[in-house]
């Protein structure tokens, strides 16, 4: 038994066991060590490294990419649960310990357009065609006639004659949509559409307390769509819709945590959970902090109890019941219903406790909120006869009665302590994720009031996260730029992915959020699609100007390790023990951290900003082309099945004189 199988086992024995995974060390001397530690429970660690003398010393060495990314927010305060990020994240832990799932195999890579490497074929992605309607077509929404213009900031990307890559803000506009027009575009798109998603939209498409239902980021327009283009048998979807289902990793990759991973696919016979838990406490880093919660279930698939939380809730349930029930409502096998009703009646009726609120609690319970909240708007939709009124009753009463309370501490209470203590750049992931969730926790509850909440904070959030490049904030930063992106990619992925999908939830309720703070998410879409290429391709030349790969960050002092200033927005580097700064990184240089795809809004963002609008996408056009299938990650994706080229059905073929303007225009003069 290898010792990072041996390890939670052993330290399950109290002080003896522990005394056993010292001696399991001492006589291996294995590099998984770090492994092992990751893989235990998170009380137990400082017991782990102590005899070792391997505390100080592991926060100290605490400066791969992944660590610097995913510990560098643990204060040294919390010596246990920074130690055990460092180990989970060591580059000896499995591969770097590299946290979601990235489906960067040559395959996802190939390209869109062209026979995919690997075997896998090719997929057919017409709307990131550089020759396509999305690149060629214009959209004439009668701006300054009938709808006022509204003002764009975008990045616009070229090559010096040197190869290196410029930037030039490019000032545009496009028009503005108030909801009597975006409601009369669509109505004339449905009018306009096959008497086969006609029928499929009237069945799907309920209206309750002035909210229109089904309400996801995926409408009863996307979704109707969608059912006719599987129907028909069209390569896109029917693809997309294999990949989830299968699980098909040439698409969706397998996320690990050292040798252990949890399945892929969307079985409609069972997945093994669900994993639900009465208590659950969520610490730092995601670590559980009290694993005598965990799911006895999700314990014996040998998952780490280190996080068991987070992975059964999050990771496996959540993201398990939105796959189910969007399968169920794309191939109506009442077993993806199933099994989507299970994992969203168990945790409704189990858990009663959630925590820590002063930690991870309130983002945890944003990621699980978004998620259960669309599956069970979902399986509601569907009329499937399993997914009952009290089973409805009892998730809304989890959602607003444990989940959301952790969400309200941090806007209400946290955000405002911040705000007052003079704290700087406060908003950013956080916020966004929880803005996601009180949508879609208003749309499935009819609760106009969290609704709106939400609505608020997503404007609030974007006003503050996408200032850089702009105003005052406008000195060497790049319109586009978010308040974390100088920190890591990763991060400013999950804001993007969870404010995009609010504004595409809104826009099911005919509100336009994407224009916000002039266009600022199709900006930062542009601007961090051309980070992540240049990042994957190892090509310090295609980043723009001013960004630097993680590999020509300097090494801190010895001793000490990287920590990014989100107050500053620059790195320093400090010692562990006691917290003493060592020094500043004052080189000027953006360094690019964490830069992965993950399928973070950039199909839902191309098809409103390209598809409805018309508006130059080229970088994210570029990214998408290299992962033509995305996936489901935490709470974020499978939007190619649903959104994937429809803005010409759904949108553009709605639009004229008289659903925009409200009559027929005359020819100009």
């Amino acid at each position: 038994m290898v010792v990072a199988e041996a390890a939670p086992r052993l330290a399950g024995r109290g002080r003896r066991g522990l005394l056993l995974v010292v001696l399991v060390v001492a006589l291996f001397q294995r590099p998984s060590a770090a492994q092992m530690v990751a893989q235990a429970s998170s009380e137990l660690v400082e017991a782990l490294l102590a005899p070792l003398g391997a505390v100080d010393d592991l926060i100290a060495n605490c400066n791969s990419e992944w660590q610097l990314v995913m510990c560098g927010e643990i204060p040294f305060t919390a010596r246990e649960d920074l130690a055990h990020c460092c180990a989970r994240y060591a580059p000896e832990a499995g591969g770097g310990g590299e946290p979601a799932a990235s489906a960067d195999t040559d395959t996802a890579r190939a390209g869109a357009l062209a026979v995919t490497m690997g075997g896998a074929p090719a997929v057919p992605r017409l709307d990131l065609d550089a020759g396509g309607y999305y690149f060629t077509s214009t959209v004439d929404l009668f701006m300054g006639r009938c709808t006022p213009p509204r003002t764009a900031r975008l990045p616009v990307f070229s090559r010096d004659a040197q190869g290196r890559t410029q930037v030039e803000v490019q000032v545009r506009q496009f028009a503005g949509l108030n909801t009597r027009v975006i409601k009369a575009v669509k109505k004339a798109a449905i009018r306009a559409a096959s008497k086969e998603t006609r029928s499929r939209y009237n069945t799907l498409n309920r209206t309750k307390n002035g909210f229109n239902h089904p309400g996801t980021y995926a409408s009863a327009l996307e979704l109707a769509a969608t059912q006719t283009r599987l129907a028909s048998q069209e390569q896109l979807q029917a693809m997309a819709l294999n990949a989830m289902v299968t699980g098909d990793t040439r698409w969706v990759p397998v996320k690990r945590y050292g040798s252990w991973s949890f399945r892929v696919d969307t079985p409609a016979d069972g997945y093994g959970g669900p994993f639900a838990s009465a208590e659950v406490s969520i610490d730092y880093g995601g670590a559980t902090k009290d694993s005598s919660q965990c799911s006895p279930a999700y314990l014996a698939t040998r998952g780490p109890a280190s996080q068991c939380h987070h992975i059964a809730l999050v990771e496996i349930d959540g993201a398990m019941a939105y796959r189910q029930a969007l399968a169920f409502l794309m191939n109506g096998n009442e077993g993806h219903a199933a099994q989507a009703r299970a994992a969203l009646v168990a945790w409704a009726n189990t858990n009663r406790a959630f925590g820590l609120q002063d930690r991870n609690g309130p983002l945890e319970a944003a990621w699980a909120a978004g998620a259960y909240a669309r599956a069970a708007e979902l399986l509601r939709s569907s009329r499937y006869k399993g997914f009952s009124a009290a089973d409805a009753a009892a998730v809304t009463g989890w959602l607003r009665g444990v989940l959301k309370p952790q969400m309200d501490y941090y806007v209400d209470v946290m955000t405002p302590n911040a705000v007052n203590a003079g704290r700087k750049n406060i908003y950013g992931n956080w916020h966004a994720s929880i803005a996601d969730a009180y949508i879609a926790i208003g749309v499935f509850a009819n609760d106009a009031a969290t609704y709106r909440r939400g609505l608020a904070l997503f404007r609030t959030t974007v006003a503050a996260y996408f200032r850089w490049g702009r105003g005052a904030d406008a000195a060497g930063r790049i319109v586009g730029e978010a308040t974390e992106t100088l920190r890591d990619i990763y991060h400013t992925e999950f804001a993007l992915g969870s404010l995009l999908q609010a504004a595409e939830a809104a826009w099911a309720q005919d509100t336009d959020l994407y224009a916000e703070n002039e266009y600022a998410l199709a900006a930062a879409l542009e601007l961090h699609a051309r980070i992540i290429i240049g990042a994957l391709d190892s090509d310090e030349a295609t980043l723009p100007p001013g960004f630097k790969l993680n590999s020509s960050m300097p090494a801190p002092p010895s001793g000490c390790t990287w920590r990014w200033d989100i107050e500053t927005q620059k790195w320093a580097s400090y010692r562990a023990n006691p917290p003493t700064k060592c020094s500043d990184l004052l080189d000027g240089a953006k360094y690019v951290l964490g830069a992965k795809y993950m399928p973070t809004g950039f199909e839902i963002g191309y098809n409103h900003y390209a598809g409805r609008l018309g508006m130059p996408m080229p970088e994210t056009a570029a990214l998408l082309r290299r992962y033509p299938l995305d996936y489901f990650e935490f709470s974020w994706g499978a939007a190619t099945l649903t959104h994937a080229g429809t803005a010409p059905a759904l949108w553009r073929a709605g639009i004229s004189d008289k659903a925009v303007c409200g009559r027929t225009l005359g020819r100009r003069r």
